[in-house]
């Protein structure tokens, strides 16, 4: 059994996920090509609802274009079904028009009907129904169906469980545009990187390109997650970092922590005499700049560290 927070968690990205990527198209009603009065500019308010006998013409013009294979007309009749504007909402119906726009190609509401199984709006609730839509229109290209297919993957949610499933669907969701794959991404490289060493790898890439005034703070992150997992040249690095200020506060008594830490992580590792001899040197440097008050602080978080 899931932790409930993890199923939570991917039925409202589900739900949030169709709300943005509909709320562009709101205004359906109005702003359907070729309908009298098309306006550009989404409804704002319930108030602003056109009159019944101008909604049930639309409608019925929606209808007819969609009984003639338009795919974005029958979209656009879910949409109307789904969200409850201007006619009664019906889950039931927004399904039946999603469903045919689906089956004509429409991404959207391939993703839509994932959707509505995911939550269990107008069928019963069906994960496993649920992702085989969303991997449908995933194969359209749509990202928000990457990400969400990543989820049910990393979460074993209508899917057997699967890391490596679940990496690839959110590099697919991150390549077409899905910024939160980025997130997923990184806690997956994290779990497959105990030692550091991918992490730093990354780092290190950017330092041979840009120096290392020229990390960002994504590069900061993974020099530190490169540096607490044990990495001597990750955990020398954060220390120049803190000692020269950058991407980081000044901080002697950080850069003398990380710089011990670093001689004597390298001590223990073979070929890695010249970053111990390196990170010596460095403690010697800093050591006389520190107060009294400062090399405690160090001491401290030394003993605590070696714990």
């Amino acid at each position: 059994m899931l932790p409930a927070h993890f199923l939570t968690d991917h039925r409202m990205v589900s739900l949030r996920a169709a709300v943005l990527l509909r709320g562009a198209m709101l205004a359906v009603l109005v702003c359907l090509p070729g309908l009298s009065g098309c306006a550009s500019n989404p409804p704002a308010a319930a108030k602003d609802v056109p009159p019944r006998d101008a909604v049930a013409d639309a409608m019925q013009e929606l209808r007819t274009l969609a009984a003639a294979g338009d795919a974005d007309a029958a979209f656009r009749l879910g949409l109307i079904y789904d969200l409850g504007k201007a006619v009664p909402q019906d889950f039931v119906e927004a399904m039946t028009w999603y469903k045919l726009a689906a089956a004509r190609g429409n991404a959207t509401a391939t993703f839509n009907v994932g959707v509505q199984y995911d939550a269990g709006r107008g069928v019963a609730e069906d994960h496993a129904e649920a992702a085989r839509w969303y991997r449908r229109a995933a194969d359209l290209g749509f990202a928000r169906a990457d990400y969400n297919l990543g989820l049910m993957y990393l979460h074993g949610d209508g899917v057997a469980r699967d890391e490596q499933q679940a990496k690839r669907y959110f590099e697919a969701a991150e390549r077409h545009g899905a910024e939160a794959a980025r997130g997923k991404l990184a806690v997956l490289s994290e779990s497959e990187d105990p030692a550091g060493n991918f992490a730093f790898a990354q780092v290190e890439t950017q330092i041979l390109e840009r120096g290392l005034s020229g990390l960002d703070a994504n590069a900061i992150n993974k020099l530190r997650f490169a540096a607490m997992k044990g990495n001597p040249l990750a955990q020398y690095d954060l220390g120049y970092c803190y000692e020269h200020a950058i991407g980081l506060p000044t901080d002697r008594v950080q850069a003398f922590v990380w710089y011990s830490r670093s001689a004597n992580a390298a001590g223990t590792k073979p070929n890695a005499g010249a970053t111990r001899t390196a990170a010596i040197t460095a403690v010697n440097a800093v050591q006389p700049q520190m107060t009294v008050s400062e090399q405690r602080a160090a001491a401290s978080m030394l003993q605590q560290s070696a714990r």
